[in-house]
């Protein structure tokens, strides 16, 4: 066996993305993905449409942060969604006896459902991409602004895959993978985020809107700990 079978089990991968691009779901999931981070962008071009001269850097940089919170709030709950019936899926449908006689090696399944998730999801950042462009018209936000929060979108989806994909593995009903899914993600997320802003601002409660979101201490932020 090549180390590249190995890396890419095309024949797990590909059965998964088939079946899940197969007809118009994958296609819906995807324009409805875009079309919330669309109506995000919309609602908040509406509100600034009316800006002087001198406030179109500040509502770039705003309306990054807006589509920055917003997509993570989507990756959050669409990840653990599309990842927590890879194996308790297959176990439901009577269909994991198959996958388990076959050449395919335990390592090569799993990894194969994860790799099939986690391109489906990374399609859903793409399809982000031309509304992520819409804050270079105002300015006030580079490429080299843009690229580590998408390195964040990307690793959320990775940990939040491997989660779910966990959780499906030890779980042999769809509905209770589903729900523990989104649950260990709401717990990572809200937990995580919570720790951080502790971290950054251990000091008196103030917040601040960046975005229209409430999410920072006013008082200058401490040096963020490797844990943050």
């Amino acid at each position: 066996m090549s180390p590249l079978s190995v890396l890419l089990p095309t024949a797990v991968m590909m059965k998964d993305l088939r079946l899940r691009m197969r007809g118009w779901r994958w296609a819906g999931v995807i324009s409805f993905y875009a079309g919330i981070l669309a109506a995000i962008a919309l609602i908040f071009l509406l509100q600034k449409y009316s800006l002087a001269a001198g406030q179109a850097t500040r509502a770039g940089i705003d309306l990054f942060q807006t589509l920055s919170f917003g997509q993570l709030f989507l990756i959050v709950f669409v990840t653990p969604a599309s990842m927590a019936g890879a194996i308790s899926g297959e176990r439901q449908h009577h269909t994991w006896d198959l996958l388990v006689i076959s050449r395919a090696s335990a390592w090569e399944i799993v990894w194969g459902k994860y790799l099939a998730g986690i391109a489906f999801n990374l399609m859903l950042i793409v399809a982000s991409l031309p509304l992520f462009a819409l804050v270079f018209l105002f300015g006030g936000i580079t490429l080299s602004d843009a690229i580590p929060a998408f390195m964040v979108f990307v690793c959320t989806v990775l940990l939040l895959g491997a989660s779910s994909l966990a959780v499906s593995a030890l779980t042999a009903r769809l509905t209770v993978s589903y729900m523990v899914s989104m649950l260990v993600a709401l717990l990572l997320a809200v937990g995580l985020s919570l720790v951080a802003l502790y971290l950054q601002a251990p000091g008196q409660i103030s917040l601040v809107t960046i975005g229209s979101i409430p999410f920072q201490s006013i008082n200058p932020p401490s040096p963020l700990t490797p844990l943050a």
